[in-house]
């Protein structure tokens, strides 16, 4: 049965799109988030959305066809909202977890194949220097930047303005740094868990 769904889904796929699209227009006219991750629970004969995250961290698990996706998407959609190329991706505190380092990884490398020049900063407080380096489980090193306020502008060693970047869903407070910047912040501070409920 789930085979038939997906064959149907798989063939009328422009025409969901498009009802989608219109759907969006004609009720919210709503933004979609930039990213976000779903869980599915396939039971045979019904799927149903389980879970959903607007904060994913599984870019680690995007096969070669859904990375390509993945860079078409970001290249039309960022110019919606920002006409720059710089980028600062701020990822959890967790950063020593080597499968989470790996899927920055592949956000940053999405985006610098979408055209943007992409920053990982980091909140770690026990960073001295402007960087540190960290290594993913594939063995590839990732640069962390430590992240400070000019003015109300959140920048690092290496970015200077531009698009924030958030793969940190924060249900801890934020810190006050995110406070009251002139940057675009993606996906906004108000879905983080401090101002959601599961319910």
């Amino acid at each position: 049965m789930s085979l038939q769904v997906d064959q149907i889904l798989a063939e009328r796929k422009a025409e969901i799109q498009q009802w989608l699209q219109e759907k969006r227009e004609e009720i919210y006219n709503l933004r979609l988030p930039i990213y976000s991750s779903f869980d599915l629970r396939d039971g045979g004969y019904k799927t149903a959305v389980i879970d959903s995250n607007v904060f994913p961290a599984g870019f680690n698990n995007l096969d070669m066809n859904a990375q390509k996706r993945a860079i078409e998407a970001f290249s039309s959609y960022i110019p919606t909202l920002f006409s720059g190329k710089d980028i600062l991706i701020i990822p959890e505190t967790h950063t020593r977890n080597l499968y989470y380092l790996r899927n920055l990884k592949v956000i940053q490398t999405l985006l610098k194949k979408a055209g943007y020049n992409a920053t990982i900063g980091t909140l770690r407080e026990d960073i001295c220097d402007d960087c540190t380096e960290a290594e993913d489980c594939d063995g590839e090193k990732l640069i962390l930047e430590k992240m400070f306020i000019n003015g109300n502008k959140l920048q690092t060693t290496s970015f200077s303005d531009g698009l924030i970047l958030l793969n940190n869903d924060f249900s801890v407070p934020y810190p006050p740094l995110l406070d009251d910047l002139e940057q675009i912040i993606l996906p906004p501070l108000k879905l983080s868990w401090i101002y959601r409920k599961k319910s």
